[in-house]
């Protein structure tokens, strides 16, 4: 059984920092380093709470009796390079997740919401890497047509009908939390319209 001794904090940058943990297990120390967009006082290895940190959310909408998705193309420092995703931001403090989104919606597609309805609980992105909890929602949304990004956004976003999704996500990269919600969405909806 493992036991927390100890959690330091690496870096104090604003949007995301790297912790260390000393841990205790068999009567043998060892650390452990992970990153966090929490503050140390409320890191999910001292608190145990549903926290949600992020959201991703794929907006739809009907046009002529077809279903339509949007989706994203964002260039994402990291890699270097544009890829396709969903509708995502972080959750200011105190606000509702579905708030988050939103205001995402707003922003990146300027796009209001008719719906929205949360998929699953929230989940860890990457456990071994991080404690960020991202909540993900599909969204019926009526666009109309304005972005309204922050500076240094650098979003463009894409209509795509339901009968192009498989084929889209075949020939293009995605960051894997919008490919699998927007897999989901397809198999959910493929044979209902």
């Amino acid at each position: 059984m493992k036991k927390l001794l100890d959690v330091k904090q690496q870096t104090d940058n604003k949007y995301i920092n790297l912790y260390k943990i000393s841990y205790l297990e068999d009567c043998t120390t060892g650390t452990y380093e992970f990153a966090s967009r929490r503050k140390y006082d409320n890191l999910t290895a001292f608190n145990q709470n549903d926290k949600v940190d992020a959201i991703k959310v794929l907006p739809y909408f009907w046009e002529d009796g077809k279903l339509n998705v949007v989706v994203l193309r964002e260039f994402r420092q990291p890699l270097n390079k544009y890829i396709y995703g969903v509708v995502a931001g972080l959750v200011e403090e105190g606000e509702d997740p579905i708030v988050s989104a939103q205001r995402e919606i707003y922003e990146e597609i300027g796009g209001q919401t008719i719906g929205i309805q949360p998929v699953g609980l929230g989940a860890y992105v990457s456990a071994g890497l991080t404690d960020e909890k991202l909540q993900h929602f599909i969204a019926e949304v009526q666009l109309e047509g304005r972005q309204h990004l922050e500076r240094g956004e650098d979003i463009c976003y894409k209509v795509l009908p339901l009968d192009e999704i498989e084929k889209f996500t075949q020939e293009n990269e995605f960051c894997v939390s919008g490919l699998l919600l927007l897999q989901m969405f397809y198999n959910k909806f493929r044979d209902k319209v």
